[in-house]
């Protein structure tokens, strides 16, 4: 990670930047990539050029037919080439725009797991990079009576009173459909 751009508390849109992978060897990736497309193009251009200059010679006997063959399938195979190293060029760009990690959701950022220097092997470990809440909204983890629970529904208001007493109303999302002893 070479920069991390928010922080803990950062409402964030949806999109926006949030850290900078380190992107300099991919970046010395495009360019000998790049070298490998304009020298295989230039092959192909070339190629080309000379399966023209036998167009019309088919059973003229100035070249074998062999050697006809030959050029046009050369030139088929160098546009060939060119073809699969553009592909690899692009790849390989997509990847570098794939270095910046942006937000997927609006809200506002809970969490931050990661500083600039660190390796992000926690996400490919299932471990978060940033934990945002999506659109702001909240959950709550919340335990009734035994003798509640039947009066309580998905979609029903709530109002739950925070540990410094502030009261927020929200809505039940789910029920759990077990009961813990």
């Amino acid at each position: 990670v070479s920069k991390v751009y928010v922080d803990m508390g950062d409402w964030v849109k949806a999109g926006r930047p949030l850290a900078q992978l380190d992107a300099t060897l991919l970046r010395a990736q495009i360019a000998g990539k790049q070298a490998v497309v304009t020298q295989q193009a230039l092959a192909a251009e070339r190629a080309e050029s000379q399966a023209k200059n036998v167009e019309g010679l088919d059973n003229k006997g100035v070249l074998s037919q062999e050697d006809i063959d030959t050029r046009r399938y050369q030139a088929k195979s160098a546009r060939a080439a060119a073809v699969a190293a553009q592909a690899q060029l692009d790849d390989l760009k997509t990847r570098q725009a794939r270095m910046t990690l942006r937000a997927p959701v609006a809200g506002p950022v809970l969490a931050r797991y990661v500083r600039p220097g660190d390796l992000p092997s926690g996400a490919s470990a299932g471990q978060p990079l940033f934990r945002i809440a999506r659109d702001g909204l909240m959950e709550i983890d919340a335990e009734v009576p035994e003798s509640d629970l039947s009066k309580l529904k998905a979609g029903l208001k709530a109002e739950v009173t925070l540990p410094d007493g502030t009261k927020t109303t929200g809505t039940i999302r789910l029920i759990s459909p077990e009961v813990d002893q």
